[in-house]
């Protein structure tokens, strides 16, 4: 299975190909990032073109957002409009990098609105995915009930899941996800932390293996999917925690999980 990380795990205020070229040297064969690159000290256009140049698989792209506005996206008005138009441009971009999966978030809070508004922009967005010929694809946040009411009001092959496992451990792990969404899923966040804590969420972005998910379960769950899916770690980590190492660590990480879905599809 290919194994990718995200260039977003570690801010080192640019050092952008430093950190491209440790992830290569700890053995991934496949990297992804967001639209959103304030970090990097190199443009999108270039990233990409050194991801591609190095031999990179890029599985995924991530919207890039600001948490509080998506809102909007299910409200009539100039916000919501500009956050639909603002959307519809990324998905082109992701489409002109030829990346084959485009990762967008619709809500940022608990109780989302849920409205016929919503679904027509997400429509609208779909018809930009199905023209250009990129998987639009939910990612789990905090209301599954909102992404239920996605799909169960649109219907298009180009409608997909991203799985997120941090976000399901900590955020609503009381909800089967896999038995719900698990035929349109084509991404994979993994990452790991303690489920829900006082005062906040937990959304750690911690390594596999150094939280309290489940990870035979997990891999239970990705035997399901189809094979060619990428193990794709979400890890997040502070400058001042940082070294090449981590790269390093991750990776074994991955290769420790692929051999727990590997064995899980040998139980079949």
């Amino acid at each position: 299975m290919r194994k990718a990380i995200n260039l977003y795990s570690v801010n080192l205020n640019g050092r952008t190909k430093e950190k491209i070229m440790a992830i290569k040297e700890a053995g991934f064969d496949s990297i992804y990032t967001g639209i959103y690159n304030k970090a990097e000290d190199m443009p999108l256009d270039d990233i990409i073109a050194m991801f591609k140049a190095e031999g990179f698989f890029i599985p995924q792209m991530h919207c890039s957002y600001y948490e509080p506005n998506l809102k909007y996206l299910w409200q009539d008005g100039q916000l919501g409009d500009e956050q639909e138009n603002d959307l519809k441009q990324q998905i082109i971009q992701t489409a002109g990098y030829e990346i084959e999966n485009f990762v967008l978030h619709t809500n940022g809070e608990f109780n989302p609105p849920k409205t016929q508004t919503g679904i027509e922009r997400i429509k609208r967005m779909l018809e930009v995915a199905e023209k250009y010929n990129v998987n639009l694809c939910i990612e789990n946040l905090y209301d599954i009930d909102q992404m239920k009411y996605i799909f169960n009001h649109i219907e298009s092959d180009k409608l997909k899941v991203c799985y997120d496992c941090g976000h399901h451990n900590c955020l609503n792990s009381e909800t089967d996800l896999f038995n719900i969404f698990k035929d349109k899923i084509t991404v994979l966040h993994l990452h790991d932390n303690f489920g829900k804590v006082p005062n906040g969420t937990g959304d750690l972005h911690k390594m596999l293996g150094e939280g309290n998910i489940d990870l035979d379960k997990l891999a239970m769950h990705i035997a399901q999917l189809p094979q060619d899916i990428a193990l794709c770690a979400e890890y997040k980590v502070s400058k001042d925690q940082y070294s090449k190492e981590f790269f390093v660590k991750a990776k074994k990480t991955l290769d420790v999980f692929e051999n727990k879905i590997e064995l899980q599809r040998n139980l079949k």
